[in-house]
């Protein structure tokens, strides 16, 4: 016997809706799971910069006596100045340089005036973690 179609043979809407929300659900948890690795990513590498570049600050002004900032004065109590990379001393007659004499590798947005020292000496990022 054979047996005439009415329209029943494939998938219906209902079917094809719940496949593609499925999907898209599925999809959604792979990338918030990816990205979320990447926002670590950019934690650890700010952090690990941070860290790096307090100790070659704190090794410039123990040795120079002056930060590593335009004119080599800290700023005034509450403000802020960039940390400049190519700021300089001499010492023994040799010329000693921040980058690359004590910093070991130029960190992120190192050209955009990010890095900073306040009054106090204390190396700070003016930019939020998860845009480094």
């Amino acid at each position: 016997m054979i047996k005439e179609s009415r329209g029943e043979d494939g998938f219906s809407f209902v079917d094809l809706g719940v496949t593609v929300f499925i999907i898209v659900a599925v999809v959604a948890l792979i990338l918030s799971n990816v990205l979320g690795v990447f926002g670590e990513a950019r934690q650890t590498a700010l952090e690990t910069d941070l860290h790096t570049m307090k100790n070659a600050v704190d090794e410039y002004m123990i040795q120079s006596g002056e930060p590593p900032t335009a004119d080599g004065v800290l700023p005034k109590a509450g403000e802020y100045a960039p940390i400049v990379f190519n700021a300089s001393f001499t010492f023994q007659g040799r010329m000693l340089v921040f980058y690359p004499h004590f910093l070991g590798k130029l960190p992120r947005h190192y050209n955009k005036e990010v890095w900073r020292i306040d009054s106090a000496g204390k190396v700070s990022v003016a930019i939020e973690p998860e845009k480094y």
